[in-house]
């Protein structure tokens, strides 16, 4: 299956009014240099991103999620219990795509074998620069890890300043 050119990711029913608007624009961004248009045989022309469930985010919240790519090309569907999953999935969806532009016709559902999947940076003892930081982070859903852990401070250093406790540093 290839990608039209008119290809589109869409939130549908409670999607449409969560946080998960965001990650559909950040994958949306992803994808088109895989839109061609020049597909021999069938193409997706939509994924439509259902969720169940917006919720807070928390350790233990259901990241589930099914994803379905028609043989026949059409509508893909992503169905998720809350919006994280949902996210899980659209990442799936773009690991999925080819580097001849096409998608293999399947059905993924997944789920996160531990609530806690993270990672530590240790910023208290090296020096990293606030754009690393925040690529870092971005690099954390290649992965689907859900929680970072910066160590901040150390007996050897403190280099937080705190405007609400001075006195603190």
């Amino acid at each position: 299956l290839g990608l039209g050119s008119k290809f589109r990711i869409k939130s549908v029913g409670n999607a449409a009014q969560s946080s998960l608007n965001l990650a559909i624009k950040r994958y949306d961004a992803i994808i088109p240099g895989h839109r061609t248009g020049r597909c021999s045989g069938s193409e997706l022309t939509q994924l439509q991103v259902s969720v169940d469930d917006v919720v807070e985010l928390q350790l233990g919240v259901n990241e589930s999620y099914s994803l379905h790519i028609p043989q026949a090309g059409g509508v893909a569907e992503l169905t998720a219990a809350t919006q994280y999953g949902a996210r899980h999935g659209l990442e799936t969806f773009t690991q999925l795509l080819n580097s001849d532009h096409t998608i293999a016709a399947q059905t993924v559902q997944d789920y996160p074998r531990f609530p806690h999947r993270g990672i530590m940076l240790d910023t208290s003892r090296h020096f990293l620069p606030v754009s690393f930081i925040v690529s870092f982070i971005d690099a954390m859903s290649y992965s689907k890890l859900n929680v970072l852990h910066l160590h901040l401070t150390d007996s050897q250093s403190f280099p937080v300043e705190s405007t609400t406790f001075p006195k603190l540093t």
